[in-house]
């Protein structure tokens, strides 16, 4: 199994498309929902949820407590010093789905972490055995080296215009 931790943005969906023309199988497209999104999002991520099935890939929904929720337990919103929301609106039900759906530990996680997208990600590796990230799984970023110009050439073969 392979499963893309997908937003929808760009990157996401570029990776989704170098995926197809791949030809990889057993492919799950997974997006975290924060409840914090606006409807224009949720459309689009509807939209492309059927582009997904259109490649023969699952299209697979996390739903977390929501923004909102969380900032009421944690009473502040997220902060430099108190950074949250991450952990517990994507990563933490990324690692429940994971771990309901790939007990054993197989699956390969794929990312569209670019190298040229800052700083921080300027030494992300391409492919790391057994993540703690991802409770231990493989990742695998195979777009780490592509720059904006071979991103949006995938873009376009899968007919989304750049955001």
């Amino acid at each position: 199994m392979k499963v893309i931790f997908a937003s929808y943005g760009n990157d996401s969906c570029a990776l989704i498309q170098w995926a197809a023309d791949n030809k990889l199988e057993d492919v799950t497209v997974l997006f975290n929902d924060t409840g914090w999104s606006s409807d224009f999002w949720q459309r689009r991520v509807t939209q492309l949820e059927d582009w997904v099935r259109g490649l023969g890939f699952t299209p697979a929904r996390t739903q977390s407590m929501g923004l909102e929720a969380l900032v009421k337990e944690r009473k502040g919103w997220p902060r430099q010093g108190m950074q949250f929301c991450t952990l517990w609106l994507k990563i933490m039900p990324s690692a429940d789905w994971l771990d309901e759906n790939d007990p054993d530990e197989k699956a390969v996680c794929l990312v569209g972490v670019r190298r040229e997208e800052s700083k921080n990600r300027a030494n992300f590796p391409e492919y790391e055995e057994k993540s703690d990230n991802y409770g231990g799984r493989d990742v695998w970023a195979p777009l780490i080296k592509h720059k904006v110009e071979a991103r949006d050439e995938l873009l376009e073969r899968a007919g989304i215009e750049p955001l």
